[in-house]
């Protein structure tokens, strides 16, 4: 007898002025690094991700999946 055991794939959602790009990661991946959008007409302010039920500050630099679906978004 032996246990079996398989990666969970957890949902990375990308969020640009509400075009939603989907990555699947897996717990500890790196999560890649995205080019900060250039919109006519808007300053960049950074990259935030939802976590505990509100937008906090995210940096790529090291980021890794969580062990659950996240939310980025460009603001």
């Amino acid at each position: 007898m032996y246990a079996k055991w398989e990666h969970v794939e957890y949902t990375l959602t990308i969020n640009i002025q509400n075009n939603l790009t989907e990555i699947k990661l897996h717990y500890g991946e790196a999560i890649p690094a995205q080019a900060n959008p250039e919109i006519d007409g808007y300053d960049f302010d950074g990259w935030f991700a939802f976590i505990d039920e509100k937008w906090v500050a995210f940096s790529f630099e090291n980021a890794k999946m969580p062990n659950n679906n996240l939310t980025i978004a460009a603001k």
